[in-house]
């Protein structure tokens, strides 16, 4: 298999493409949760949305010799705050966003669920599986290939089991109550793969950070923002919130600037029924 690549084609152009229409139904927002609050002061800190690789199950595609796929991406969500519970219980009490027209503005992407007796799925099963160990040197069939492994990046099934790393328990999950928009970068440039498919490298944790510890340290492969584009922080408890502030302190802040992020923070426990 070969990585996938960015297409080479020009980028399509709508006669209003710079103008951002808000959603209705969904908030206008991009959500993203991590464990713990260090994470959090990891992206503050550094002013950079980095990737990860991320496990994701593609057994329900049913492809030759593949049922785990790794990929360099950060997620988010755009689901309401007053729906965030059950996101925020799987995903981590601390949170930061971003407006949804500065994640559009910079690639972040929504995903495809793929209901895997569709059709859709199903053929592009079927696709994968057909070019998958043709190893002739041809232009067209490597395009394909790049364009399917791309698709794959993007894709999740409509339901699934999902894995609580706090419980270690296995939970059937409906994935579409997740929402997801994911941040793939192109990382092939730097020597990385696009996407990883050596299931015994995804299953060993050692193999995985010597990856992702180095990923993340790479800004040309991150999405970089200012405090002003973060729209809110999310915070556990009135405690996280007093650590919170004295971690500002310690940063080369304006008064300004640290007041403005201040405001951003949502206290969960304190909020929570309020939503």
């Amino acid at each position: 298999m070969i990585n996938p690549i960015v297409a080479k084609n020009p980028e399509y152009k709508l006669e209003n493409d710079n103008e951002h229409v808000s959603p209705v139904q969904s908030p206008d927002t991009l959500f993203h949760f991590v464990k713990k609050i260090d994470y959090l002061y990891t992206i503050l800190d550094s002013k950079l949305i980095f990737p990860w690789y991320c496990e994701e199950d593609v057994s329900y595609l049913k492809l030759d010799g593949i049922s785990k796929i790794a990929i360099p991406m950060k997620c988010f969500c755009d689901i309401k705050l007053h729906n965030l519970k059950t996101h925020i219980h799987d995903y981590g009490n601390y949170g930061i966003a971003f407006s949804k027209e500065f994640g559009i503005r910079n690639g972040i992407q929504p995903i495809q669920y793929l209901n895997p007796k569709s059709d859709l799925a199903k053929n592009l099963a079927h696709t994968f599986n057909l070019v998958k160990n043709d190893d002739r040197d041809d232009e067209s069939l490597n395009e394909l290939k790049s364009f399917l492994l791309h698709s794959l990046m993007y894709c999740k099934p409509d339901q699934g089991i999902f894995v609580n790393r706090d419980t270690g328990k296995d939970v059937i999950k409906c994935f579409t109550d997740e929402c997801e928009w994911r941040f793939v970068p192109n990382v092939s440039s730097l020597a990385y793969n696009q996407i990883l498919l050596d299931e015994n490298a995804i299953n060993n944790e050692d193999i995985m950070n010597n990856y992702n510890v180095p990923l993340s340290q790479e800004s040309s492969v991150s999405i970089p923002y200012s405090y002003s584009d973060v729209k809110h922080i999310i915070l556990k408890t009135e405690s996280d919130f007093t650590d919170f502030t004295e971690h500002l302190s310690h940063l080369n802040l304006s008064v300004h600037v640290r007041e403005k992020l201040i405001s951003k923070v949502i206290i969960w426990d304190l909020s929570e029924g309020d939503f």
